[in-house]
C-alpha cells in the first residue's frame, strides 16, 4: 500500500506529464501561455506643452494634430508611445513655466514638444520675458531627461517689423542655445490660407491639421529616432475622415 504523501505525489507526476503532452502537441498553447506570462512594454511618453493651436481650438477630439500624431505612432510602433497633451487654449509662456515643470517630473516623458508664445505675442507681450519662461521649461526638461522639440510662430506683420523679428528670433536663439530640434513657423502650410483656417482667422480648421503634422513630423520622427523610410507614409485614415467631413 502507498503511503497518503506516496500517493499526493504520484498524483503530481501524473499531472505534469500529462500537461507536458498537452504543451507538446499544441505548440499554439505553449505560445500563448508564454506571451501571456510577459507584461506589455510601458510605452514611452511624449508630452504635447502649448496653447489652442496645440489644444484642439474649435475642432472635434480626433481632428486635432496631435491626435492624428498619436495615431501615425500608434500604426508606426503599436503601444510604444503615449501622448499625453497638456496644451491648454489661451495659455501663455509664463503660465507654462508656472505647471510644466511640476507636469514633466510627474510624467517623465521622453520628448516635450514645446509650443508655447503664440498669445504672449497676440498681447504683446515682453519678448525677453517670453524667452525666460520657455528657457525655464526646456531646463526642466532638460533636467528629467526629456528631449524638446521646439515649435515656433511668427506674428501677424501689423505687430511691428520690430516686435515681430525680435519675437520670431526668441525661438531661433533659443534653439540654437540649447541645440534643440527646431521648427520655425510651426503654421507655415496654412496660415496664409484662409479656406485652411477658422471664421476668426486665428486658428487652423479641421482641414489644415493634417498639413500641420506632415509639416512638423520630420523633426518630431527624427527626434524620437525614427527611420527616415517611416516619414513617407501617404495618407493617414483619420486625415481621409477630416477630408471627407470638409467635403460636405
Amino acid at each position: 500500500m502507498f503511503s497518503s504523501s506516496s500517493s499526493n505525489l504520484l498524483r503530481l507526476i501524473v499531472f505534469y506529464i500529462a500537461c507536458t503532452c498537452l504543451i507538446a502537441t499544441k505548440p499554439s498553447l505553449a505560445k500563448s501561455l508564454q506571451s501571456n506570462s510577459q507584461p506589455k512594454p510601458i510605452p514611452k511618453k511624449i508630452l504635447v506643452a502649448g496653447d489652442s493651436l496645440s489644444a484642439g481650438y474649435g475642432l472635434n477630439p480626433k481632428e486635432g494634430w496631435v491626435y492624428l500624431m498619436q495615431q501615425r505612432l500608434t500604426r508606426l510602433e503599436p503601444d510604444a508611445w503615449e501622448i499625453i497633451n497638456a496644451s491648454i487654449s489661451g495659455e501663455t509662456s509664463g503660465e507654462g513655466a508656472r505647471k510644466l515643470p511640476k507636469l514633466i517630473e510627474k510624467h517623465q516623458p521622453t520628448l516635450v514638444v514645446l509650443g508655447l508664445g503664440a498669445n504672449d505675442g497676440l498681447r504683446g507681450l515682453s519678448v525677453n520675458l517670453m524667452r525666460n519662461n520657455l528657457r525655464t521649461i526646456i531646463e526642466a526638461a532638460h533636467h528629467n531627461n526629456a528631449k524638446v522639440a521646439l515649435l515656433g510662430i511668427m506674428l501677424p506683420p501689423n505687430y511691428g517689423p520690430f516686435y515681430t523679428e525680435q519675437f520670431s528670433a526668441a525661438f531661433k536663439q533659443l534653439a540654437e542655445q540649447y541645440k534643440l530640434p527646431f521648427v520655425p513657423f510651426m503654421l507655415e502650410p496654412v496660415a496664409t490660407n484662409l479656406e485652411l483656417m477658422q471664421e476668426d482667422e486665428l486658428h487652423p480648421n479641421a482641414q489644415a491639421q493634417p498639413l500641420i503634422l506632415d509639416h512638423i513630423w520630420p523633426t518630431i520622427a527624427q527626434t524620437l529616432g525614427l527611420e527616415l523610410k517611416t516619414l513617407d507614409l501617404g495618407t493617414d485614415a483619420d486625415t481621409d475622415n477630416i477630408a471627407q467631413s470638409n467635403k460636405r
